[in-house]
């Protein structure tokens, strides 16, 4: 059976300290095996006293969400923004390795909602650039025993990589370190079949996000998902499965996961009626 975890960003933006003391003791109470970690700005959580908290109410940590807002870029920017978000990148390998995280995921390649035209040429010099920047976080999340889960968003929120194959061309050539960050949510728009996919992502496969298709508890939607676990199954994958959805109540956050109204009669609704719906398909 896959650990079932959550993200707070259900319930709160930033994910900082004060955030996941109040948060950590209802998410363990609710049922959750794991909890996914976002760092929107590096130090928002100590990850020594993150991992103690975990600890103290029988969860670990599934995961560490890279985030990249404006300014966080690998691709088609300036040296100076590559060389910060390499930096970025760096802090949040070394939080993951701290807290005991086998993974970083996100869209690590450019900020969030930048999208931009290219040519077959320029996606090649894209994605070659892509690699280069990202070449010395893969060597060092090797090091630390962590490795990078590379997301594919759908075509409103980037331009670079929206589909599983895609995202098989961008990391080629990158170590084991780096694999893929399964989304599917993101799955649900722009792949032709979400399940074919999934196999085909299989051997890359690093760490699974799950939501309902409006970004709403899984089960609360038109996704198949006992054929999803049984292909996940397929797969050989054992880590974690993990619900990745947003509070309305923070502004930036909701502008950019475009939350503009309930996603289910209250936050906790979501994450438990999810969750219930995870266990009872798993099982």
């Amino acid at each position: 059976m896959y650990a079932i975890g959550v993200n707070p960003w259900v319930w709160a933006s930033p994910v900082d300290d004060e955030a996941l003391a109040r948060l950590i003791p209802r998410i363990a109470s609710f049922g959750f095996d794991a909890v996914e970690l976002p760092i929107e700005q590096p130090g928002d959580w100590d990850p020594v006293r993150t991992r103690d908290l975990l600890a103290a109410h029988g969860l670990v940590a599934a995961g560490v969400c890279a985030v990249t807002p404006p300014g966080r870029d690998l691709v088609d920017t300036t040296p100076a923004v590559v060389e910060s978000t390499v930096a970025y990148l760096m802090g949040c390998v070394a939080s993951a390795a701290a807290v005991g995280a086998p993974c970083v995921g996100g869209p690590v390649y450019a900020a969030v909602g930048r999208t931009w035209r290219m040519s077959a040429a320029a996606r090649a010099a894209c994605y070659a650039d892509f690699r280069r920047a990202l070449a010395p976080v893969a060597d060092r999340a090797g090091e630390c025993g962590v490795t990078i889960g590379v997301e594919a968003l759908n075509r409103y929120e980037t331009s670079v990589v929206n589909t599983v194959e895609q995202t098989i061309d961008l990391i080629d050539g990158l170590p084991p370190s780096v694999g893929i960050m399964i989304d599917t949510y993101h799955m649900n728009i722009e792949e032709a079949d979400p399940y074919a996919a999934l196999a085909l992502a299989g051997p890359h496969i690093k760490h699974v996000q799950v939501s309902g298709t409006d970004r709403g508890a899984p089960g609360a939607d038109h996704f198949d998902w006992p054929r999803f676990f049984s292909v996940l199954r397929g797969t050989g994958y054992q880590g974690a499965v993990c619900i990745e959805s947003f509070t309305a109540d923070n502004a930036t956050i909701a502008t950019a996961a475009s939350i503009w109204r309930p996603l289910a009669p209250s936050q906790d609704r979501l994450a438990v009626d999810g969750l219930r719906h995870l266990r009872k398909v798993v099982a």
